[in-house]
């Protein structure tokens, strides 16, 4: 089953991809293959591509056999041109038929001890010896020459069909260094129905530096050594002998009127 996401194609673009990818898969992948597996393709206009993760191609090693993975998601961009998308479905697509068949397999392996152990991923091709992916130049690897050869050809398939002209349709078994190539069905697979997705964060987002922060308006602080005391109540009395009223503190006045009080001196 696929399901396509249209992210921020123009409108047509995405059901154009969803119909190629319903007529690569029936060149591909036989019916009962097809039924059991689970391709998400989103669409974008931006100049992105993220194919399919190594994760999703590890074939799982079962009590008899290896089972094979049925979950694949990958991205194509519509940026460069419509070919270009389609090109990318195909050879995404040619990848999945790999696995599906047998002819590529991935699998982790933990390599070194302790703090320096690390999970690498290694692949073997047409049953050979499992070699690390990353040993090998990615236009050496023989899957993806297989995958770069081929994905022009079902482009050209597709798209002459499309203009209506006849064209040639190559048609093979799979063996383990032949890549398997179908008859189309007298009722071919119908084009998935494509989905916008809204609520996913688009790529052109606005980096956090360059967004525009509030104003917030601080009011600076008088640092205390810098602080004017505060005022202390004073009053003016009469003293007998001077000449001048007098200033004294209130505090002062208080704790005296209290001595005075406790010394029996005064009432209240």
């Amino acid at each position: 089953m696929f399901f396509i996401h249209s992210l921020d194609t123009r409108p047509g673009e995405a059901e154009l991809l969803a119909v190629f990818a319903a007529y690569v898969a029936d060149r591909l992948l036989p019916e009962n293959l097809r039924r059991r597996l689970s391709v998400t393709i989103n669409t974008t206009a931006q100049p992105i591509r993220v194919p399919i993760s190594r994760d999703y191609m590890i074939s799982q090693k079962g009590f008899l056999r290896y089972v094979l993975p049925t979950d694949f998601t990958f991205t194509a961009s519509v940026s460069v041109g419509m070919r270009d998308a389609m090109e990318v479905i195909a050879h995404e697509l040619i990848h999945i038929s790999q696995i599906c068949h047998g002819r590529l397999r991935v699998q982790r392996r933990r390599v070194g001890a302790g703090t320096a152990a690390r999970q690498i991923h290694i692949a073997s091709w047409c049953k050979a010896t499992l070699t690390p992916i990353d040993q090998i130049e990615w236009h050496k690897r023989p899957w993806e020459i297989e995958a770069c050869n081929w994905q022009t050809v079902l482009v050209d398939e597709f798209l002459l069909r499309a203009s209506g002209k006849a064209s040639t349709v190559t048609v093979q078994r799979h063996q383990s260094d032949r890549l398997a190539l179908y008859r189309l069905p007298k009722t071919m697979t119908p084009a998935a129905k494509v989905t916008p997705v809204s609520t996913v964060p688009r790529l052109n987002y606005t980096p956090e530096s360059e967004r525009k922060m509030p104003h917030i308006s601080i009011t600076p602080v008088t640092p205390l050594a810098e602080q004017q005391p505060l005022p202390v109540e004073e009053c003016e009395v009469e003293i007998a002998g001077l000449p001048f009223r007098r200033r004294l503190r209130q505090e002062i006045i208080e704790e005296k009127r209290h001595e005075l009080l406790l010394r029996g001196l005064i009432s209240q």
